[in-house]
């Protein structure tokens, strides 16, 4: 009887072809496992990069709140509200304003008022704001645009 022609694929031709299909599938998911893992390092690079930024901001406007707030302490500035002022450079990005009010009255011995120093970052939008209680001295109370800080 003779052999039949049809569409016969032999098994050796056969186990070559699925040999290959194994291996397309098996670099079709390497590869998307690489894009996968790329992704998630990439997606976690720019996290880190935005933090960065971030803790280099907060920490440029605490440095600028805290002299400003020594330098009430001191007395070099009125304790009264001024600004927004911007800084002189390499800080020219940044503005400060200081806004006093009165602070809530209690049973404290000493008349307390509330300064707020609030430093911004222009160009980022960055904003920090520093409060703190200061004793309020007379001269300060009488006339709160020259009186310096400071006790007597």
């Amino acid at each position: 009887m003779p052999r039949s022609t049809s569409l016969c694929i032999p098994p050796q031709r056969a186990r070559r072809r699925s040999n290959r299909a194994v291996a397309l599938l098996e670099v079709i998911l390497a590869l998307s496992l690489f894009v996968a893992a790329a992704a998630v390092i990439l997606s976690s690079l720019s996290a880190s990069v935005s933090a960065t930024r971030e803790l280099e901001l907060s920490a440029e406007a605490d440095d600028i709140a805290a002299t400003i707030l020594s330098e009430l302490g001191i007395g070099q500035r009125a304790v009264s509200d001024a600004g927004p002022t911007q800084l002189d450079p390499p800080q020219a990005d940044w503005t400060w304003q200081l806004v006093t009010s009165p602070a809530p009255s209690g049973n404290v011995a000493l008349p307390l008022v509330q300064v707020e120093i609030v430093v911004r970052h222009t160009p980022s939008g960055y904003t920090r704001r520093l409060t703190q209680f200061m004793v309020e001295t007379e001269t300060t109370a009488a006339n709160p645009a020259t009186a310096p800080a400071g006790g007597p």
